[in-house]
């Protein structure tokens, strides 16, 4: 085999690599070839790769659009320091950019999806990815909500121990209507 054929052999695998990353690519083999000269090859797309394994990579993917910091930390289930390196992690991919905006009249950091991040993102939204973002952190601050409203609603030894002692129905039918004058109450205020 001489160094003509290796080379060509050796664009081959990395081809095979890139699909292996990727799946079928859309891309043609020549495209693919042109991006891992010119984008940083192999170790890039691994990087990539590595990236969206990574726990609440996809949602910050999906959500980060001009949010704050502390509007994705609520966001999204990873603690402090997880975030701060994801986001790190998405700029130094070009995957997302930090930028400077007046809000309320003082100036904070916002985020903002870069052009690379774009196929990823259109890609999620076909798989009916980002919708399910959106609709989980619905569910996940409606159930926190619900939580709170329980434990609001236990606080009181009364209600505790009619819960905790009587099992009949009438007792639990007196205890729901109960809360429920008690939350449209709560709304009312």
């Amino acid at each position: 085999m001489d160094e003509e054929d290796s080379a060509e052999h050796e664009a081959q695998d990395t081809i095979a690599d890139v699909q292996a990353i990727f799946g079928s690519p859309v891309l043609t083999q020549d495209e693919i070839k042109y991006y891992l000269e010119t984008v940083g090859g192999e170790d890039r797309l691994e990087e990539i790769k590595e990236f969206f394994e990574r726990k609440g990579a996809i949602e910050l993917l999906c959500i980060a659009r001009r949010h704050q910091y502390t509007d994705i930390e609520e966001m999204i289930n990873v603690s402090s320091p997880t975030l701060t390196k994801l986001l790190n992690d998405a700029e130094d991919l070009e995957l997302l950019t930090e930028y400077r905006a007046e809000k309320n009249g003082e100036y904070v950091t916002l985020y903002t999806i870069d052009e690379a991040a774009i196929p990823f993102i259109e890609f999620m939204k076909s798989m009916g990815i980002l919708h399910t973002v959106e609709r989980y952190i619905e569910v996940r601050n409606t159930l926190k909500n619900k939580k709170s409203d329980f434990e609001q609603f236990i606080s009181d030894e009364t209600r505790l121990a009619n819960l905790a002692l009587k099992n009949d129905d009438e007792t639990i039918e007196a205890i729901k209507e109960n809360y429920q004058e008690n939350r449209e109450n709560i709304d009312s205020e």
